[in-house]
Formats: C-alpha cells, structure tokens, sequence
C-alpha cells in the first residue's frame, strides 16, 4: 500500500497517463468542494481504473492539497504567466502547462 502524488505516475514504469488530468487543478478547479467532487466522482473511478492495465488496484484518490502558483506579483491572469520563472516538482505534465502559459519552467 502507498500514497503517490498524480505527478508521480507519468514518471513510472509504463507512465500511467490518466492521472495528467488530476495536475490542472490550480487553473481548473478553483475550491475544495469542486476538488473533492473530482477526486470522488466518475473522473475518480476512471483514473483509478486505469491502473488495471499495470496489475495494481486504486483504492481511492485523496485531495491533500491544493496547489496554486506563486511569484513575487499575483499570477491570476494570463499576462502575469508570460516570461514568469516558477519552480515546481519535477513533471512533464506541469513543465508543459507552465509553457503552454508562457512562464520559464524551473525544476526543483
């Protein structure tokens, strides 16, 4: 038994892609009641089911945390992501939708 954080799956043996879906939250899902919702609903049970393919069973998807950007100005709209250097934890995903923004992608 484990608890893996969603970035962690696209790193792993066959890079389980489904939970790529689960890393837009800081731009998609803007309140813990819609984060909660997410991580209990049809989206949930699909990710989880994903993992069948590699022999493992999901158990559940637990909303720790949100994340959101942060930088020495507010990074609320699109113009404040254009030419930003943000840190984040290593992730394909995330270095694409920092990009993707505009922003300067910087590993931890």
């Amino acid at each position: 038994m484990g608890q893996l954080p969603s970035r962690a799956w696209e790193r792993v043996g066959n890079k389980v892609l489904s939970f790529r879906a689960l890393q837009a939250p800081p731009f998609l899902v803007d309140n813990y009641a819609l984060f909660r919702a997410v991580t209990s609903g049809p989206v949930a049970q699909q990710v989880l089911a994903s993992l069948s393919t590699d022999e493992l069973v999901g158990l559940g998807l637990v909303p720790i945390e949100r994340r959101r950007p942060l930088g020495v100005h507010p990074l609320v709209s699109l113009a404040d992501f254009r030419g930003a250097h943000i840190r984040f934890p290593t992730s394909p995903t995330t270095a694409l939708d920092l990009q993707a923004l505009g922003a300067v992608p910087r590993v931890k």
